[in-house]
Protein backbone atom coordinates (compact mmCIF):
# COMPACT_ATOMS: atom_id res chain seq x y z
CA UNK A 1 0.00 0.00 0.00
CA UNK A 2 2.85 2.38 0.84
CA UNK A 3 4.42 1.81 -2.58
CA UNK A 4 1.10 2.51 -4.29
CA UNK A 5 0.64 5.78 -2.40
CA UNK A 6 4.22 6.78 -3.12
CA UNK A 7 3.73 6.01 -6.80
CA UNK A 8 0.56 8.10 -6.94
CA UNK A 9 2.24 10.99 -5.13
CA UNK A 10 5.24 10.91 -7.48
CA UNK A 11 2.90 10.70 -10.47
CA UNK A 12 0.88 13.71 -9.30
CA UNK A 13 3.96 15.84 -8.63
CA UNK A 14 5.63 14.92 -11.93
CA UNK A 15 2.39 15.45 -13.87
CA UNK A 16 1.84 18.91 -12.39
CA UNK A 17 5.52 19.81 -12.93
CA UNK A 18 5.12 18.87 -16.60
CA UNK A 19 2.01 21.06 -16.79
CA UNK A 20 3.92 24.00 -15.29
CA UNK A 21 6.75 23.49 -17.78
CA UNK A 22 4.24 23.45 -20.65
CA UNK A 23 2.58 26.62 -19.34
CA UNK A 24 6.04 28.23 -19.03
CA UNK A 25 6.82 27.39 -22.65
CA UNK A 26 3.50 28.84 -23.78
CA UNK A 27 4.09 32.01 -21.78
CA UNK A 28 7.52 32.39 -23.40
CA UNK A 29 6.03 31.78 -26.85
CA UNK A 30 3.42 34.54 -26.60
CA UNK A 31 3.32 36.38 -23.27
CA UNK A 32 0.62 38.84 -24.37
CA UNK A 33 -1.92 36.00 -24.60
CA UNK A 34 -1.38 34.65 -21.08
CA UNK A 35 -3.29 35.43 -17.96
CA UNK A 36 -2.29 32.88 -15.34
CA UNK A 37 -4.89 32.43 -12.64
CA UNK A 38 -4.66 29.47 -10.30
CA UNK A 39 -6.46 29.94 -7.02
CA UNK A 40 -5.04 32.91 -5.13
CA UNK A 41 -2.17 33.21 -7.63
CA UNK A 42 -2.92 35.56 -10.51
CA UNK A 43 -0.41 37.00 -12.98
CA UNK A 44 -0.41 38.40 -16.50
CA UNK A 45 2.16 37.97 -19.27
CA UNK A 46 5.74 36.99 -18.47
CA UNK A 47 5.15 37.52 -14.76
CA UNK A 48 3.58 34.06 -14.82
CA UNK A 49 7.07 32.64 -15.25
CA UNK A 50 7.82 33.73 -11.66
CA UNK A 51 5.23 31.17 -10.57
CA UNK A 52 5.46 28.34 -13.09
CA UNK A 53 9.22 27.93 -13.48
CA UNK A 54 10.13 27.83 -9.76
CA UNK A 55 7.19 25.51 -9.10
CA UNK A 56 8.31 23.05 -11.76
CA UNK A 57 11.96 23.21 -10.65
CA UNK A 58 11.04 22.64 -7.00
CA UNK A 59 8.76 19.75 -7.93
CA UNK A 60 11.32 18.03 -10.15
CA UNK A 61 14.19 18.57 -7.70
CA UNK A 62 12.02 17.37 -4.83
CA UNK A 63 11.07 14.17 -6.66
CA UNK A 64 14.65 13.40 -7.65
CA UNK A 65 16.02 14.08 -4.17
CA UNK A 66 13.21 12.19 -2.45
CA UNK A 67 13.74 9.23 -4.74
CA UNK A 68 17.46 9.34 -3.83
CA UNK A 69 16.39 9.30 -0.14
CA UNK A 70 17.58 12.83 0.57
CA UNK A 71 15.61 14.66 3.26
CA UNK A 72 15.84 17.96 1.34
CA UNK A 73 13.62 16.43 -1.35
CA UNK A 74 10.92 15.81 1.21
CA UNK A 75 11.08 19.40 2.39
CA UNK A 76 10.89 20.67 -1.19
CA UNK A 77 7.80 18.55 -1.85
CA UNK A 78 6.22 19.71 1.41
CA UNK A 79 6.75 23.33 0.33
CA UNK A 80 5.44 22.59 -3.18
CA UNK A 81 2.32 20.86 -1.91
CA UNK A 82 1.60 23.49 0.73
CA UNK A 83 2.06 26.39 -1.70
CA UNK A 84 -0.40 25.07 -4.27
CA UNK A 85 -2.73 23.53 -1.70
CA UNK A 86 -3.09 26.78 0.23
CA UNK A 87 -3.42 28.80 -3.00
CA UNK A 88 -6.25 26.61 -4.30
CA UNK A 89 -8.09 25.89 -1.06
CA UNK A 90 -7.61 29.52 0.02
CA UNK A 91 -9.43 30.67 -3.09
CA UNK A 92 -12.30 28.29 -2.37
CA UNK A 93 -12.51 29.66 1.19
CA UNK A 94 -12.39 33.25 -0.12
CA UNK A 95 -15.23 32.53 -2.55
CA UNK A 96 -17.28 30.76 0.13
CA UNK A 97 -16.84 33.76 2.44
CA UNK A 98 -18.05 36.06 -0.33
CA UNK A 99 -21.09 33.87 -0.94
CA UNK A 100 -22.04 33.42 2.73
CA UNK A 101 -21.31 36.82 4.20
CA UNK A 102 -21.15 39.33 1.37
CA UNK A 103 -24.08 38.08 -0.69
CA UNK A 104 -22.12 37.30 -3.85
CA UNK A 105 -23.77 34.97 -6.31
CA UNK A 106 -22.19 31.62 -7.01
CA UNK A 107 -21.57 31.37 -10.74
CA UNK A 108 -18.94 28.68 -11.00
CA UNK A 109 -19.67 25.91 -8.48
CA UNK A 110 -17.92 23.34 -10.66
CA UNK A 111 -14.72 25.43 -10.72
CA UNK A 112 -14.79 25.75 -6.92
CA UNK A 113 -15.21 22.00 -6.53
CA UNK A 114 -12.36 21.30 -8.96
CA UNK A 115 -10.13 23.81 -7.17
CA UNK A 116 -11.00 22.24 -3.83
CA UNK A 117 -10.16 18.75 -5.09
CA UNK A 118 -6.89 19.88 -6.69
CA UNK A 119 -5.97 21.78 -3.54
CA UNK A 120 -6.71 18.68 -1.46
CA UNK A 121 -4.47 16.60 -3.74
CA UNK A 122 -1.61 19.06 -3.28
CA UNK A 123 -2.15 19.05 0.48
CA UNK A 124 -2.12 15.23 0.48
CA UNK A 125 1.20 15.30 -1.38
CA UNK A 126 2.55 17.68 1.27
CA UNK A 127 1.35 15.32 4.00
CA UNK A 128 2.87 12.31 2.21
CA UNK A 129 6.18 14.14 1.75
CA UNK A 130 6.15 15.19 5.41
CA UNK A 131 5.67 11.60 6.55
CA UNK A 132 8.33 10.26 4.15
CA UNK A 133 10.82 13.14 4.15
CA UNK A 134 13.54 11.11 5.83
CA UNK A 135 12.87 7.48 4.91
CA UNK A 136 14.94 4.67 6.34
CA UNK A 137 17.45 3.16 3.91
Amino acid sequence: MKRLLSGLAYFWVLFTAAVWLYVSAEILRDPSQWTFGMGLVYTEGRAGLWVTLPASIVALAGCILMWRRNAVGGWLLVAYGLFWGVALVGDVVREAYGICFLGHKLLWLDILVIQGVLGALFLLVALWAWRNRNPAP
